[in-house]
């Protein structure tokens, strides 16, 4: 980011490039250890990612932030094998749809699914409802 004309650049630094900069670390980190499953499938994505690291935040004064995201993407990829074989979510699949016979036709009202598929309805309205207004309830950390 280049620097404004008559602004003090210790200030700017400061107040706008730190914040910033700060900002895309936290950003990447997250990415890395909550999405790690996409640095599994593309080698190229991870030696971008180091590179920017190396080339980039090092040398800009982010070195404590650019050395740890560098050992984070290190040691999750060293962790592949370990969590390729965790199960994400379910134990078993989930339960198969039942879905309405006329869904392919133009017009399809509530009454043509499933009782138990309109059941879900709210419940998938009530949890969207429910995950915005509380977004640390996705937390999986707890």
């Amino acid at each position: 980011m280049p620097y404004p004309k008559g602004v003090d650049i210790e200030e700017f630094k400061k107040t706008k490039l730190d914040p910033i900069r700060l900002r895309v670390f936290n950003m990447l980190k997250a990415w890395v250890s909550t999405y790690t499953y996409d640095f599994f499938e593309d080698e190229a994505l991870v030696e971008t990612m180091l590179e920017f690291v190396n080339n980039t935040m090092i040398p800009t004064g982010m070195d404590m932030a650019g050395t740890q995201l560098a050992k984070l993407i290190t040691k999750k990829m060293e962790d592949r094998g370990k969590e390729a074989n965790k199960e994400l979510q379910f134990s078993t699949p989930p339960p198969r749809p039942i879905l309405p016979m006329n869904l392919g036709t133009a017009i399809v009202s509530v009454v043509d699914y499933d009782p138990l598929e309109v059941s879900y309805f709210p419940l998938c309205g009530y949890l969207y409802l429910i995950l915005h207004i509380y977004p640390s309830w996705q937390d999986n950390s707890r």
